[in-house]
């Protein structure tokens, strides 16, 4: 906003044009009253006394006149000139800044509701991923607990028939021992020159000597523990291949002595296999030995 009727001082460039001009309109008005005649006595014809001369007031008036005109024409030009108000300029960049302030401010306004529609994309993005993690380990967790538990149920399995099979093996070794006794009585118990009874079923129906019938019975004996060994033998034995079956595929060094257990047995049942008591002396030599 300009206000039109306001005055300012004039400035030192001005002022001196002004004062210019009125020693140039005072040289002219001298110049103009000294070409006229000086007329210095008075209407009678007498002369007067020296006095203030009738042209030097004349041209005062003049001049003054004069420099009245010329400050009136630079006061009215100095009025005709318009002054811009400070306070309305002030206020005109105060209002530029605050619609420039407000737009920034809309503009970050706009700014940040994106980036919070952003971060709520992301954490619910983040979440589901979350969840969906912590489902993928829960069933982890749930088949590995199963795994182990079956794992656990295989080893006391596993654990209960090598006890079943040591218990055999100790009282099979307790019988063939009492065989092995039995049979070296009866080898030293036979005369030097008589030859080997025959083991077949059929017996003479004559009467025979007390010695000859002790000595049948001892071998009916030898034959009837030789058979219950055997029949126990066949199921120590299938017991034992079960068991390597079973144990097959396993990472036996996992459990410690019972795995060192199956091992030898493995190798003994793949060593002596259904054809006789190798596998016995294989596992008692094994057992011994731990």
């Amino acid at each position: 906003m300009i206000k039109t009727t306001s005055t300012r001082e004039p400035t030192p460039r001005q002022e001196a044009n002004t004062k210019r001009r009125m020693e140039t309109v005072g040289k002219n008005v001298i110049r103009n009253l000294a070409s006229d005649p000086i007329d210095l006595t008075n209407s009678d014809g007498e002369d007067e006394e020296p006095a203030y001369p009738r042209y030097r007031t004349r041209s005062y008036s003049e001049f003054s006149l004069r420099a009245q005109e010329i400050q009136e024409s630079e006061g009215s030009s100095y009025k005709s000139t318009p002054e811009p108000d400070r306070g309305a300029i002030q206020e005109q960049r105060h209002q530029q800044e605050i619609e420039s302030f407000q737009k920034r401010l809309a503009d970050e306004t706009v700014r940040a509701n994106k980036l919070e529609l952003e971060i709520s994309c992301l954490k619910s993005d983040h979440a589901i991923a979350l969840q969906n993690e912590k489902d993928r380990l829960n069933d982890l967790q749930s088949q590995f607990d199963e795994e182990n538990h079956e794992l656990a149920e295989t080893n006391k399995q596993l654990t209960t028939e090598r006890d079943q099979l040591s218990n055999s093996l100790s009282a099979t070794k307790s019988e063939l021992e009492k065989l092995q006794a039995a049979h070296e009585e009866l080898k030293n118990s036979r005369p030097s020159g008589s030859p080997m009874p025959s083991t077949s079923t059929s017996f003479p129906l004559t009467p025979v000597s007390t010695q000859q019938d002790d000595e049948l019975s001892r071998l009916r004996n030898v034959k009837s523990t030789y058979l219950a060994v055997k029949k126990k033998y066949n199921v120590i034995f299938a017991i034992a291949r079960n068991l390597t079956a079973a144990s097959r595929g396993m990472k036996l060094e996992y459990f410690g002595d019972f795995g060192a257990y199956v091992r030898q047995l493995n190798r003994a049942v793949e060593t002596n296999g259904e054809d006789g008591g190798g596998i016995y002396h294989s596992l008692v030599g094994s057992s011994t030995d731990t």
